[in-house]
């Protein structure tokens, strides 16, 4: 019965590890698709070409 005990404290511990592994993972990859959308508009320019060119407050 203690063995069981402790290979379920052991699993739930590497599962627990393994989910924030790949939260960061996730993160970390949500940070990187939105620099590449946003680099995508490629500033004011990327803006006019979507008609959003007249919105900014200083133009």
């Amino acid at each position: 019965m203690v063995f069981q005990s402790h290979l379920k404290t052991k699993i739930l511990y590497l599962w627990n590890v393994w989910l924030r592994a790949h939260n960061k993972a996730f993160k970390r990859d949500s940070c990187r698709m939105a620099f590449l959308v946003c680099s995508g508009f490629g500033g004011e320019s990327g803006l006019r070409k979507l008609g959003l060119g007249g919105i900014h407050p200083l133009t």
